[in-house]
């Protein structure tokens, strides 16, 4: 299954085993391009680039070595595999230098093919999701900060919304002063800018003003619904709700 999103370019120019082996890759992955010889294989790899190359070494026109060098001149990250019946020490130092990821000595053993096309597939994916990662990582703190402003917002809605329940709250049960609270709050705030206070500061005096008869809240219905002219203990307690509006 991991094989099915690797693009693959297999290059052989002897025409039994490339047809064997061919079928075999066919079975592994979706995306398989097959070439007779080097220079083929090199147009191809131009035409559509790959993330496997595999090829073997001795061929006409252009051999793999010099394919593959080739190769990472356009692509220094590309994965190469060498096939060869050769054991001809200068071939894989060649290879070594070119920087191939593996090599696979014929008769080709589909067991050994396996093992270094795992590892191979295993580097490229985990190479795709370390790229997709630094890639997205951008959008990723951007999303992050868009969804802590939006929990900010609420918070901030929240707590305002809060204040204005507590000012409703003391507005209904002192109806003889409806309004008051916001209206206090509201020249607050236009005395506040035309000293040029700063937005921020003019935000809190506009709330702390809201807040201001929180302390009626305390004080008997007796006295803060009298309809009458209070007494001097009755008017002694009903100034507390300025002290107990700083209290709370």
């Amino acid at each position: 299954d991991a094989a099915q999103s690797i693009t693959l370019l297999y290059v052989e120019d002897e025409p039994a085993l490339r047809d064997s082996v061919s079928r075999y890759l066919h079975k592994l992955f979706a995306q398989l391009d097959v070439a007779e010889d080097g220079e083929q294989g090199l147009a191809l790899y131009k035409a559509n680039q790959y993330d496997i190359v595999i090829t073997d070494i001795e061929m006409p026109k252009l051999n793999g070595i010099e394919m593959s060098k080739a190769i990472k001149l356009l692509n220094p990250e590309q994965d190469i595999i060498i096939t060869s019946a050769y054991t001809n020490p200068e071939y894989f130092a060649e290879a070594i230098k070119t920087g191939v990821s593996g090599y696979i000595i014929k008769p080709v053993d589909f067991y050994q093919v396996n093992q270094l096309l795992e590892t191979t597939i295993t580097k490229i994916k985990r190479f795709r999701e370390n790229e997709d990662y630094n890639n997205n990582l951008e959008q990723l703190v951007i999303d992050k900060s868009q969804a802590y402003k939006k929990l900010q917002d609420e918070k901030v809605d929240n707590y305002q919304q809060t204040l204005y329940s507590i000012v409703n709250m003391i507005e209904d049960r002192d109806a003889y002063t409806g309004g008051h609270s916001m209206r206090v709050a509201n020249y607050c705030t236009l005395i506040s800018q035309a000293m040029g206070y700063a937005d921020k500061d003019i935000q809190l005096l506009y709330q702390a003003a809201m807040m201001h008869d929180l302390g009626k809240v305390a004080i008997p219905d007796s006295i803060l619904l009298n309809p009458e002219k209070l007494n001097s203990l009755e008017f002694k307690l009903i100034k507390e709700h300025v002290t107990k509006s700083y209290t709370l």
